[in-house]
């Protein structure tokens, strides 16, 4: 991890992941780190580096707190938060003065050669209808 941290600072580059985006990441966090995701984070002092973490859904507040001190940007992903549910609470990030910015990650995913034939489009589309 430190080799990534430094290759980052030296490369003037911003880390990325995904951070505490279901509750499964969080308990397994929690079992096998003894603390939150956000908080393993800084304990391998991968917070000393700029970086831009993907949801973040489920961060406490003082996980928002610490990423605010390291001045670490989170990334909202709409689609994401409708297909599975999990939606971000960016007025709580911008509470705590974080910077975040809107993205997406299902470029990649099976269903995004069709926005419309999918179960998880489906379940979407049913979510805005309801």
């Amino acid at each position: 991890v430190h080799d990534e941290t430094e290759l980052a600072e030296r490369r003037d580059l911003p880390l990325h992941a995904h951070l505490a985006q279901s509750p499964e990441e969080l308990k397994r966090a929690y079992e096998r780190h003894g603390c939150s995701p956000a908080a393993w984070l800084e304990q391998l002092g991968m917070l000393a580096a700029r970086g831009v973490w993907a949801h973040a859904i489920y961060c406490d507040d003082a996980d928002l707190t610490r990423l605010a001190a390291a001045d670490q940007t989170l990334v909202w992903c709409p689609y994401s938060a409708l297909v599975f549910g999990f939606p971000a609470q960016v007025t709580r990030w911008h509470g705590h003065g974080l910077r975040w910015a809107i993205a997406t990650d299902c470029a990649s995913t099976p269903w995004a050669a069709s926005t419309t034939s999918s179960a998880p489009s489906q379940a979407a589309s049913e979510r805005l209808t309801s």
